[in-house]
């Protein structure tokens, strides 16, 4: 599972986690999107906790998982952090971030097409 969760989550949940996951790796090569060195782990860009409970699954997708090395991992927890990765991923792989929780976590610094 992603940053080791261990949550009370299925078998078949777990599966899907750690498929997006492998997804996520493969994508970013197992590269740091900030340096380009060895990224450890996926990072969620935006926390689980922020979707509420209707929209947890947008939590999982690959649009929401980023590759970093455990330096930058460690300073991903701002909203400038989430404003460029967010906006790395949209430029790079053309995700569209236009609903909440999106919109509500990058605010008016992040421009909506």
């Amino acid at each position: 599972m992603c940053q080791g969760e261990r949550d009370k989550a299925t078998d078949s949940d777990r599966d899907v986690k750690q498929s997006i996951c492998e997804e996520v790796v493969e994508r970013d090569q197992g590269a740091c999107q900030d340096c380009g060195r060895a990224a450890h782990d996926p990072h969620h860009v935006i926390p689980k906790s922020w979707f509420g409970k209707k929209n947890k699954h947008l939590c999982e997708r690959k649009e929401n998982i980023i590759c970093l090395c455990r330096e930058h991992h460690n300073q991903a927890h701002t909203k400038a952090a989430r404003v460029r990765h967010l906006t790395l991923l949209r430029e790079r792989y053309n995700y569209v971030y236009d609903s909440q929780p999106w919109i509500g976590a990058l605010g008016e610094a992040y421009p909506v097409d």
